[in-house]
């Protein structure tokens, strides 16, 4: 029961640390939980798309964790990472304001990874399942 608390907590923390930075707050909790604001620039844009992506990705296992779902197979996890960068990176090049095209270079690449992991999880589900009955 506590360890489903602790993991509901966390879940709430890395939603809240995904989401804060599209109003210009950075929540930092290992500096004893302080807030700061953002400034986007060229350098650490990536910085802050991969942290998003990565804290909405964990927070999505921990509801799945608690919802006794667990991935169907190895490339779910890599579908799930590489989906929240396709949501994260158009979001913070949007409020940067400024981008280049191998930004979006980079974006379209990682709209094709998606479809192609998506299809392989599919796939790969399906072989799972496929003796179960």
């Amino acid at each position: 029961m506590i360890i489903r608390v602790v993991i509901g907590l966390i879940i709430i923390w890395m939603t809240i640390a995904s989401l804060l930075p599209f109003f210009g707050i950075n929540f930092v909790l290992f500096r004893g939980a302080t807030v700061e604001p953002i400034i986007l620039t060229d350098e650490n844009t990536y910085l802050h798309v991969v942290r998003s992506a990565s804290f909405a990705s964990m927070a999505l296992f921990g509801i799945n964790y608690l919802r006794n779902k667990r991935p169907l197979s190895a490339v779910a996890p890599l579908l799930v990472f590489a989906s929240f960068l396709c949501i994260y990176a158009p979001l913070y090049l949007f409020i940067r304001g400024t981008s280049y095209w191998w930004e979006w270079a980079s974006f379209a690449f990682m709209v094709v990874l998606v479809v192609v992991l998506f299809r392989e999880n599919k796939a790969e589900a399906k072989k799972i399942f496929l003796n179960d009955w």
